[in-house]
């Protein structure tokens, strides 16, 4: 019985020594304190697989992303624009596209959801011991329609081009998209004990897409001109084998962290097919944002 109210004693002088009082209050819980325009730099990978027994090798290609987004009426309109360029290590043929988009909100709502921050950290005993709380954010949600205007640079092959021999198309095509998006994003800060800050903020996307290949240009990178194959005949051998389509589609995320801060750190990826290749694609990123106004 001793012991045993010698173990409650302890645990209570314990808990008391290591009891914390913490002062909380809100600076701000406004979502669209997040920066209206973010320009980014991100090192990128995207491959492409066949999914059917053709001649179409694929690609792996890696290389760097430019984009940039801006939002002028932070839960209504978005901007956004993007820029790849890479080389696949495979043959060495470059691959590149170019995409603007915009965006409108169909529907758009907050709401609150509570968060746990980390307000102190520190090593007792040799373990480590986090001080967090529990606040309220407010959440901005966005269902938001989307229109993208892509220009898509790559190959396709090998395929027999008869007199030209086998190789690679080359492709140059322009493609329309039509999709939804889901996009949510909080903006918070708070001051503790009256003597720090502690800021909460991010930004998230969740798209699809479908795309409609309006036109392709198709060349050959072996060119010879006196056995260079016509688009036409690039376009039958590549029909033969079951390696174009202009209909395709996609899937996505990407995601930002500090959007209230100029620096952040960013990154997402994708899925599906990109007129006029038939390889099922895939891409993978990460970078740094800056952002600002």
């Amino acid at each position: 019985m001793k012991s045993t109210l010698s173990l409650v004693f302890a645990a209570f002088i314990c808990s008391t020594a290591f009891a914390q009082t913490v002062n909380h209050k809100m600076v701000s819980d406004d979502p669209s304190d997040m920066r209206k325009l973010q320009v980014a730099v991100d090192a990128f990978m995207t491959a492409g697989f066949s999914l059917e027994d053709n001649d179409n090798d694929g690609y792996l290609a890696f290389g760097y992303q430019i984009r940039a987004a801006y939002y002028p009426i932070m839960n209504r309109i978005g901007v956004e624009f993007e820029y790849q360029k890479g080389s696949d290590i495979g043959s060495g043929l470059d691959v590149s596209k170019t995409e603007l988009r915009g965006s409108f909100a169909l529907i758009s709502a907050s709401s609150k959801k509570t968060r746990v921050l980390t307000i102190d950290q520190s090593v007792r005993a040799n373990y480590t011991v986090n001080t967090n709380i529990r606040v309220p954010q407010t959440v901005q949600n966005n269902l938001e329609g989307r229109f993208s205007l892509l220009r898509n640079k790559g190959f396709a092959g090998q395929v027999d081009f008869g007199a030209a021999g086998t190789g690679f198309a080359l492709y140059n095509t322009t493609a329309v998209g039509l999709g939804l998006q889901w996009r949510s994003y909080r903006a918070y800060e708070a001051l503790i004990d009256n003597a720090y800050y502690i800021k909460s903020s991010g930004h998230f996307q969740l798209y699809g897409d479908v795309l409609f290949g309006m036109g392709t240009s198709w060349g050959d990178p072996n060119s010879n001109s006196a056995t260079d194959p016509t688009e036409a005949e690039i376009e039958a051998a590549l029909d033969a084998e079951n390696i174009r389509s202009n209909v395709g589609g996609r899937i996505g995320f990407k995601a930002t962290t500090r959007t209230t801060k100029t620096l952040a750190f960013s990154g997402g990826a994708e899925v599906g097919f990109l007129p006029p290749n038939s390889a099922l694609h895939s891409l993978i990123y990460f970078g740094m944002t800056l952002n600002f106004l």
